[in-house]
């Protein structure tokens, strides 16, 4: 694994254990034991000797602890069975919340994380959101759980694969809510290879973002695959127009975004919840297209006006859109969210086909379609029917925007 996305694999996993963990302030006076303290929990003996570095770095950690329990700090050696009551928890808290304290915590962080990291490499898990998976492991059970769950998991190890071994281990199975939130937290990840070049030929990044969308057919409105599709669109950076999709919204525009996202390419293809908002980003981004004679590729996005008549050019606002999953030598499939009762599914479309409103059905109503497409640079001949156009890329032109 190259160092850039090691760097970013150790950045993922602490955010997520983090977020499952606690805060700068967290202090858990009885955790199974003994007292456990900070952002990661640190347990015991580890707890201890963390305090002991804030002891070292701030001034006024005396005052803060009291006498007493500032003495016990910097002089036991084992903290392994040391629980803590009520005032030394407030004053343990107001220690860690230090500048001082949280910078030693997240100096600590990072080199456990790293090493949390380092151990899954060893073990040949390799997949970045599976590393992400383990990591968690590691820092919830220890070394001994997190490589019991990594060698019985199928090979080759992958985020799927480590989940279903999470779940079914003896220990890290009874913390099954935990192990969803973390899967579901890694699954919504994307990572850059070194140097922020593609690594893929254009022909396997196509088929890359369709078998992410593919991934997520079947999935029904607030099931586990719609809030992974709803994680991923709402945690990248920057967040179009500044709106977290809920699980209520319509989400076929932001089904194809985070598509985008999961596969790398959102810097190139834009975000975006409404469909005629993104038909605008990619007019601007010189990749839409909308012409009769344009031939869909896989990867590229579909986009539906449905209250067109079916008479002459497409002149109205997009309504709808999916990604191209499958092109035929007539016909292609379109995999798209928010379709009837919310779900994800797919439908067959002839390419430059002239649908009239028996021909087929939109949720429920007879849609006429027309298809279409544009060519970069030329002014718009118009489109046909209820189909307004693609949101088509160019390998290319999105290795330039990477690599710029």
């Amino acid at each position: 694994m190259d160092t850039k996305l090691k760097t970013q694999v150790v950045k993922a996993a602490q955010t997520v254990i983090f977020g499952q963990e606690g805060n700068y302030g967290s202090v858990n006076a009885n955790d199974n034991g003994a007292v456990s303290v900070g952002k990661v929990q640190w347990h015991g003996g580890r707890a201890l000797s963390l305090l002991k570095t804030i002891c070292e770095k701030e001034s006024g950690a005396a005052s803060i602890l009291g006498a007493a329990l500032f003495r016990e700090i910097t002089t036991a050696t084992n903290w392994n069975t040391r629980t803590v009551n009520a005032q030394e928890k407030a004053a343990i808290s107001a220690l860690l919340t230090t500048a001082a304290g949280k910078a030693a915590q997240d100096a600590l962080a990072e080199k456990d994380v790293t090493a949390y990291v380092d151990h899954g490499l060893k073990l040949g898990v390799e997949d970045p959101a599976a590393l992400v998976y383990f990591a968690d492991l590691e820092n919830q059970g220890g070394a001994g759980a997190s490589a019991r769950v990594a060698g019985a998991a199928k090979k080759p190890v992958t985020l799927d694969t480590l989940h279903t071994a999470g779940l079914a281990d003896g220990v890290m199975g009874k913390y099954a809510t935990r192990r969803r939130n973390v899967y579901a937290a890694a699954k919504a990840l994307t990572f850059q290879q070194e140097g922020g070049k593609a690594t893929m030929t254009e022909q396997e990044l196509r088929q890359k973002v369709a078998d992410i969308i593919n991934g997520w057919v079947g999935s029904n409105r607030g099931d586990a695959k719609h809030l992974e599709i709803l994680a991923i669109y709402n945690n990248h950076k920057p967040l179009a127009r500044g709106y977290a999709v809920q699980v209520k919204d319509a989400h076929c525009a932001t089904t194809t975004s985070a598509a985008y996202i999961k596969a790398g390419m959102a810097d190139y293809t834009g975000t975006e919840c409404g469909v005629e908002k993104y038909v605008e980003i990619a007019q601007n981004k010189h990749i839409w297209v909308e012409n009769d004679a344009y031939r869909p590729g896989i990867g590229d996005a579909c986009v539906y006006d449905w209250d067109d008549n079916g008479v002459g050019d497409c002149t109205g606002s997009g309504d709808h859109i999916g990604i191209v999953t499958e092109v035929g030598s007539t016909t292609f499939k379109v995999t798209e969210g928010n379709m009837s009762g919310g779900k994800v599914g797919t439908r067959t479309l002839q390419i430059n086909g002239r649908y009239k409103a028996e021909d087929g059905q939109k949720d429920g109503k007879a849609p006429s379609i027309r298809l279409c497409g544009l060519p970069h640079g030329r002014n718009r001949p118009g489109s046909h029917g209820t189909h307004r156009g693609f949101i088509s890329w160019h390998f290319a032109a999105f290795q330039q925007s990477r690599d710029g």
